[in-house]
């Protein structure tokens, strides 16, 4: 599903478009009619479904080289290693995270606690993957001819990136799980959620004029980015915390 010209939409379950498995987070494809690469990589189930979005968007998978994350949760990493395998891609991930992901630490990308709360089956499991590169706060990714900024934002999670996409006059950031539609939020209940350090990250954004807001879940802003900053950064400002999605 084309969003713009080089990003397209190719996976997201019921919290998203419903164009992949039902838990999946939304899966981006970014692309200059060369070479892309993937930003998250859903929950790891009937993942041939995000092979054949990228199919009807008239890409071919082999031009996809690498697959980005912006956290280790189950829903964003879980299919990391199949699309790995059956595209080649290398992966780029936070900083401080590449020994969970190779080791398959499920205490520390939180899904012991989280598969006890019931929000994975109790036989899913993390599937590890070998990391290439970890990148943070000012590194740049090249895409092709398309390059993305790194930035730090633990809140949700800790590490959390986001990345930064610059065309032209225009900026779009591809959030994660840092900050959704409306300005809400999404803060658990666990020991690497923290609305202090979100409220942080945020400020980062401030006054930034983003274009387009391409979050994990839920509604995707094309034009009203920074709308959506701004509403959960007044709430900070009140010290306040913005709607909880969890609540």
């Amino acid at each position: 599903m084309k969003l713009r010209e080089n990003v397209y939409l190719v996976g997201g379950g019921y919290m998203g478009m419903g164009i992949s498995y039902v838990g999946d987070c939304h899966i981006y494809l970014l692309h200059d009619g060369n070479a892309g690469a993937l930003i998250d990589a859903g929950y790891g189930f009937e993942p041939e479904q995000i092979m054949q979005n990228i199919r009807a968007d008239g890409i071919d998978p082999d031009s996809v080289e690498s697959l980005i994350l912006t956290h280790c949760h189950g829903d964003h990493s879980g299919g990391a290693a199949w699309l790995m395998e059956n595209l080649g891609l290398r992966a780029i991930v936070p900083g401080g995270t590449r020994a969970w992901l190779e080791e398959g630490d499920e205490d520390a990308i939180n899904l012991t606690r989280a598969r006890a709360a019931g929000r994975y089956p109790p036989d899913y499991r993390f599937q590890t993957f070998p990391v290439e590169r970890e990148v943070g706060a000012g590194d740049r990714i090249a895409v092709g001819n398309l390059e993305l900024e790194v930035f730090e934002t633990p809140g949700h999670a800790n590490p959390h990136n986001a990345y930064l996409l610059r065309d032209g006059s225009e900026t779009f950031l591809f959030s994660g799980d840092l900050v959704f539609a409306n300005g809400d939020v999404v803060l658990n209940f666990a020991p690497e959620t923290s609305p202090w350090q979100l409220g942080n990250s945020l400020g980062q954004f401030r006054d930034f004029g983003l274009t387009g807001l391409f979050p994990g879940h839920h509604g995707i802003s094309l034009k009203y980015g920074q709308q959506h900053i701004d509403a959960a950064l007044a709430k900070f400002d009140t010290l306040t915390v913005p709607r909880n999605m969890m609540s």
